[in-house]
């Protein structure tokens, strides 16, 4: 007998006149208890993902446009940012969750400007120690960093300088008459990086400097970069630029 099929034995004993309501009582039976199985096949809802939400953040003391590159990391696969550059605002439409950590993130970026101080050292290395020479303002602990990155014995400090200035800032500095250097300051990201745009090392007299370094630079607060500059790998020299950032607390 097919799964399908009902049968009721005792139906064939009911008087002619009853068999057909009998059978349609049985199949109407039948019926109603396939029914329920087919229900318990059928898939669970699938939950609705969380509704989209729209926040207008206006900056007071950045650029709008700058912030983009501090949160754009923080969207779900569904939310947008939108500039308005005249408003100096952003339109951020995702989850409430995503835009809550992005309004404190922006609230992290837009504050006043901070204090930065970026110490330079211009330093010449050389081969055997001692062939150099070792100027007197040359600190022992640069030259021991000095020596564990590069393969040379020497260093000679040439110029130096603490540089005091605002986030945002153009800034040129001439070292006495042989080096200078040029760069505009960004604004510290909340990795605390400290970007140096258009950042240039020249020689020379400050009318006519002749450019040796010229790069953009990406600096971490309190990590110095060493930036080297020789004519080929095998040469005997090399001028070694030192660049160390501090972020300063701000005058009460």
């Amino acid at each position: 007998m097919s799964p399908w099929t009902c049968s009721h034995p005792w139906s064939r004993l009911a008087p002619p006149h009853r068999r057909s309501r009998l059978a349609l009582l049985w199949i109407s039976a039948c019926v109603a208890g396939l029914a329920a199985p087919s229900a318990a096949l059928q898939e669970p809802a699938q939950p609705q993902p969380p509704s989209l939400v729209m926040q207008i953040y206006a900056l007071r003391h950045r650029a709008a446009g700058e912030a983009i590159g501090e949160v754009e990391d923080l969207l779900s696969s569904r939310g947008t940012l939108e500039l308005q550059p005249g408003e100096n605002t952003l339109v951020i439409r995702d989850t409430a969750a995503v835009v809550r950590r992005i309004a404190e993130r922006l609230r992290d970026f837009d504050r006043p400007p901070r204090r930065v101080r970026l110490e330079i050292q211009i330093v010449r290395a050389g081969g055997a120690a001692g062939a150099e020479g070792r100027g007197p303002e040359l600190p022992a602990e640069l030259v021991r960093r000095l020596g564990e990155l590069l393969r040379f014995e020497s260093f000679t400090l040439l110029a130096q300088a603490g540089l005091e200035m605002m986030e945002g800032e153009r800034v040129a500095y001439q070292f006495g008459g042989d080096y200078r250097v040029e760069f505009e300051l960004g604004v510290l990201s909340a990795s605390h990086q400290l970007r140096l745009q258009d950042f240039i090392v020249g020689a020379g007299p400050a009318d006519d400097p002749r450019p040796l370094i010229h790069t953009n630079l990406n600096l971490t607060i309190e990590r110095p970069m060493v930036l080297g500059l020789a004519q080929t790998e095998a040469s005997e020299r090399a001028l070694m630029v030192v660049l160390t950032s501090h972020l300063l607390e701000d005058a009460p």
